[in-house]
């Protein structure tokens, strides 16, 4: 089946970095239809019904690679039959543009933009907002069509910088949501050590799939970014065997012999403009602490020092564009 989807390419990620064209003509094999949807999107579907619907994605900043040569090797393993399909599965390779020149984006962030179509709609156009666009139609196409189903989306990333927690997931905000426990172990097994509660509504593609049809969703920063090629695929066996039995039986793993640590995000640090200044070193790593009364950022107008109690910092990237968030941070839960 994998040679008539992606000839001339031996696989899915080949063909997506080689490619903006696909044939959306729907195979059927062993069980399940598979086609393509777009450029670097999948969607499977099995002949019997299914009581989940997962999105399963990677590849949203282009240069973060790990991920996405896991879901392709999900992807090769589908199509060959050594995973029983037991879900409906829509696979996204996010950036394929900036994949295929290993950049973060072109334009813009394309993790910045996925929000309701009004608000879309009010963005400057970029190659990311194209995308964007495209990628929102299809997350909602393939959700209401499984309106009845359980709703899950995995957004997988690997990070800038070093980390004292080396693979950590982001529980988007939405009003009422909760986390299942079946979720956190599946997190588990996958060797998340840490989980991230934010405080409010995102404009991430894991908040847009939580927000707009009620799914389940996470971020997971699985690592550091490498070029396609030098990441140790051993050292992310763990994910992929999570995933893997998930596909097959979702919803039901083993119990990991550790707990979730949960930490609340507290603030957002926004770039403020060219006299913004924030406190951390090149190589400083996320979950770094401040102390009470250090200074985290300041520009001309204002600072902002760490009050009663420590604060982790995450995600801290003093090159965002203005407005952007430049930085979180975040308290361990009790």
């Amino acid at each position: 089946m994998s040679s008539n989807l992606f000839l001339p390419n031996h696989d899915f990620l080949a063909h997506t970095l080689a490619t903006d064209k696909c044939s959306f003509e729907v195979i059927e094999q062993g069980g399940m239809r598979v086609c393509f949807r777009a450029t670097g999107v999948l969607e499977f579907s099995p002949n019997h019904s299914v009581e989940h619907a997962l999105v399963l994605s990677a590849g949203v900043h282009g240069n973060e690679t790990a991920p996405i040569e896991i879901i392709n090797n999900l992807v090769t393993a589908i199509l060959a039959g050594h995973i029983q399909l037991q879900c409906a599965l829509l696979v996204i390779l996010g950036h394929p543009q900036a994949m295929r020149q290993e950049q973060r984006y072109l334009e813009t962030n394309l993790n910045r933009l996925f929000v309701e179509f009004r608000r879309r709609s009010t963005f400057e156009p970029s190659v990311e907002l194209t995308r964007a666009n495209l990628l929102c139609s299809l997350v909602d196409d393939f959700l209401m069509r499984h309106g009845q189903a359980e709703k899950l989306h995995l957004d997988l990333h690997t990070a800038i910088r070093g980390s004292r927690k080396e693979r950590f997931a982001i529980f988007p905000y939405v009003e009422n949501r909760t986390y299942l426990q079946q979720d956190i172990q599946l997190l588990l097994a996958m060797g998340i050590e840490a989980t991230l509660l934010m405080h409010k509504a995102g404009s991430t593609f894991s908040s847009y799939s939580g927000l707009q049809h009620g799914a389940r969703s996470y971020t997971l920063e699985l690592g550091r970014v490498r070029p396609f090629g030098q990441n140790d695929l051993t050292a992310y066996q763990n994910v992929y065997d999570a995933l893997a039995a998930w596909l097959c039986e979702p919803g039901c793993l083993v119990k990991p012999d550790r707990k979730m640590e949960f930490y609340s995000v507290r603030s957002e640090v926004i770039h403020t403009g060219e006299h913004f200044k924030l406190m951390v070193a090149a190589d400083q790593e996320n979950f770094s602490e401040y102390l009470p009364g250090e200074l985290v950022w300041r520009d001309l107008q204002q600072e902002y020092r760490v009050r009663e109690r420590p604060e982790l910092i995450v995600f801290p990237n003093p090159h965002v564009e203005v407005g952007h968030r430049a930085a979180l941070l975040v308290q361990k839960n009790n």
